[in-house]
């Protein structure tokens, strides 16, 4: 096999792997079902990749390096409009641009070294809104409430960026998500308004339905 050859079996490798894990996860995903769907020999995916999970590790490892070196905070920008417009829309386009690997990674990563990373994120979230929220109200904030309004925008996050979506609708369901977050952190502290713990349209009872200029994502 010339090197021409070898490139190509190792890129049909990884488009197979690529849908296969995006389609099963990771664990539901097998080698001989991306053998198959390739053409390339199971033996062939041992010797480039050597097992299922470096198959994996070879389709997200640059783009997570990436993001570890760009920080969770500065990754967190998607979700709050603190910070550079500038630079935050230039995050976003970078994340458009790496849709597929972020989607391994934050949503068919279970049983890899990835699969605590979406949960770091949330809780890394959490923490921001918590401290925005009960900052100078002298209320405290309820973290389990922050959690969830971070997990929800995680998710939301994760329909926009998913399907057949263009950029610019990516951008449009990220404002949407800030803003809808932003008016549902204005419950979270211990002791909040009614409107806010019952399910007011700035509340986190408001999360039922997500939906703006034809999105709708449902959240539990």
């Amino acid at each position: 096999m010339n090197e021409e050859n070898v490139r190509d079996a190792r890129e049909k490798l990884l488009e197979a792997g690529a849908a296969a894990f995006l389609d099963k996860g990771y664990q539901g995903a097998s080698l001989r079902q991306i053998s198959a769907a390739s053409g390339i020999s199971t033996g062939s995916v041992y010797f480039f990749f050597r097992s299922k999970e470096g198959l994996f590790d070879a389709l997200v490892r640059d783009t997570y390096l990436q993001l570890q070196k760009r920080g969770s905070e500065e990754l967190l920008r998607v979700f709050f409009d603190a910070g550079d417009p500038e630079c935050t829309a230039s995050l976003l386009r970078y994340l458009w641009g790496h849709r597929s690997v972020l989607l391994l990674l934050l949503g068919r990563s279970a049983g890899t070294r990835y699969e605590t990373f979406r949960d770091e994120l949330i809780d890394e979230a959490a923490r921001v809104w918590a401290a925005r929220s009960g900052s100078g109200n002298g209320q405290d904030t309820d973290a389990r409430c922050a959690h969830c309004l971070a997990a929800m925008e995680m998710e939301g996050f994760l329909v926009f960026l998913s399907g057949s979506r263009s950029q610019a609708e990516l951008m449009e369901g990220i404002d949407f998500l800030r803003s809808w977050a932003h008016s549902a952190a204005g419950g979270l502290s211990v002791g909040g308004s009614a409107s806010a713990k019952g399910g007011g349209a700035g509340g986190l009872g408001g999360a039922g339905g997500l939906g703006v200029d034809g999105f709708h994502c449902s959240m539990v």
